[in-house]
């Protein structure tokens, strides 16, 4: 039975999603191969589409395979004459699109396979750990707010009815403002408000590239945002000089694939190296802080160098490391606070409720 094509689009659409950095190694670390052994690149994606199939699987779970799937749509573009960089867009991140594009250039697209490859891992082990680090803060922040619903629609309306609440001590009429945030129907959209405020907050980290952006670029999130693709940046520009395209046509090349708020800096940079400007220098006089002032500078004094390729790279290194310190540094002070407020939530309630029932068990002796 032919699937029709509106689903075939949808499970297409979520397939991207899934193709994550695992199997997009894999796909690269074959095709690789393939081409080390003579293999073109088109006739290489197909067999491996081939060998998937062999596989086995049939009906919705073959269909919706994400390998399956990505290689069938590669195959189609590179069948109707594109490049293997413009075949992978959907596919895989901007950052691996300029590196093999480079390596297309360059003759050498096995080489710009595993440069992608590597600079995946580098990225993708950054993130692990950030990503790690940042559930204990979104965890802790989520108890903090299922406690104050539960007390304050689940215990306090109760004692209320069975005793005045002005009669009770401080710490249990401390209680009593948890059940006006929890009860009030303004506290839904305060939280809504506040969800619309994320989306709107992360949307902005790839799209917001206007002049307004410069003057948050040191605070979190988008200083987060800012490092980590500064990170990234500075990898994929290592790997393109390395592969020895000019800095100034490397930056257009990245460009070319990046989101608004990358492209407007690297642009932006670009000219300014058209205009006889050096990279490090480049980056200071655009003044938008990318991808960090002291980085830029270091560039500026190692652009004369005549291994400047090699110093990108070791250069590029030891900065992610540095910016893996600083954000991880950055969560786990914001994991701090969550713990510090949801454990001093906790103690209020504790208290609050062990006074209350003294009170309670004090009035009833009397009575």
């Amino acid at each position: 039975m032919e699937i029709p094509y509106w689903i075939q689009e949808q499970l297409t659409r979520m397939a991207r999603s899934l193709w994550g950095g695992e199997k997009r190694s894999a796909f690269y670390r074959r095709l690789a191969v393939y081409l080390n052994n003579g293999i073109p690149v088109r006739a290489a994606t197909t067999r491996l589409l081939q060998q998937k199939s062999l596989q086995g699987g049939s009906g919705l779970m073959a269909a919706f395979d994400p390998d399956r799937l990505a290689l069938q749509e590669i195959g189609d573009r590179l069948a109707n004459g594109e490049t293997l960089s413009q075949a992978l867009r959907g596919w895989a991140p901007t950052a691996d699109l300029s590196i093999i594009q480079a390596g297309e250039l360059s003759g050498d697209l096995a080489s710009g396979l595993r440069s992608a490859i590597e600079g995946q891992g580098i990225i993708g082990r950054m993130m692990g750990k950030i990503v790690g680090e940042a559930i204990d803060p979104i965890v802790m922040s989520g108890l903090g707010v299922y406690l104050v619903y539960i007390v304050g629609t689940k215990m306090v309306p109760p004692m209320e009815l069975m005793s005045n609440p002005n009669t009770w001590p401080t710490l249990a009429r401390a209680l009593l403002p948890m059940a006006a945030a929890a009860q009030s129907p303004w506290s839904a959209v305060v939280f809504l408000l506040m969800i619309v405020g994320l989306v709107i907050t992360i949307v902005s980290l790839p799209l917001w590239s206007q002049h307004g952006r410069r003057y948050v670029e040191n605070i979190p999130p988008w200083s987060i945002y800012r490092m980590i693709i500064g990170a990234q940046w500075m990898i994929g520009f290592s790997r393109l000089v390395g592969a020895g395209i000019t800095a100034t046509d490397a930056l257009g090349l990245q460009a070319k694939y990046a989101r608004p708020w990358l492209r407007d800096r690297l642009l932006d940079a670009q000219q300014r190296m058209r205009n006889g400007r050096e990279l490090g220098q480049a980056f200071i006089e655009g003044e938008m802080g990318f991808p960090d002032r002291i980085l830029a500078d270091d560039l500026s004094a190692f652009s004369g160098s005549g291994d400047f390729a090699k110093l990108l790279r070791s250069l590029g290194e030891e900065w992610l490391e540095d910016i893996e310190r600083k954000v991880m540094g950055i969560v786990r002070i914001m994991a701090l606070f969550a713990n510090i407020g949801v454990n001093l939530l906790i103690l209020l309630v504790v208290f609050g409720v062990f006074d209350l029932q003294n009170v309670m068990m004090a009035s009833a002796h009397t009575g």
